[in-house]
């Protein structure tokens, strides 16, 4: 994660953007991507700093209603999260990257044509 996080950082986007010729689809599902992930990294890392402990002798103290706090203390202390089933969203996942893969050949295809043209190799 973190060797992917620093290269991403030191990818130019908006020189990438242009010099590889992109359709306008494509920069715009690109700018849409990085948009939700950097949000995504500053909610994560917000969260992270935050304090996580809580002092439930504290609020047995200031609050006159002792069994409310027995019963958070009781409600977090058995807390177990939902698992929740992935498979449609996992497909949904493949189905993009299926499809930018594809685009992405075909812009290496029409690259190369251009390059070989370019260099008279094709005529």
């Amino acid at each position: 994660m973190a060797s992917s996080t620093r290269a991403a950082a030191a990818i130019d986007w908006s020189k990438l953007t242009v010099s590889l010729g992109l359709k306008k689809e494509t920069v715009a599902a690109l700018q849409a991507f990085r948009k939700r992930n950097d949000e995504a990294r500053r909610v994560v890392s917000a969260l992270k700093e935050q304090k996580t402990d809580i002092n439930f002798e504290h609020y047995r103290k200031i609050l006159k209603n002792k069994s409310i706090v027995n019963e958070a203390e009781n409600a977090l202390r058995t807390f177990e999260p939902a698992k929740i089933d992935l498979t449609t969203q996992m497909r949904a996942v493949e189905t993009i990257e299926t499809k930018a893969v594809r685009n992405s050949g075909l812009y290496k295809l029409s690259f190369t044509f251009f390059f070989l043209r370019k260099k008279n190799f094709l005529g």
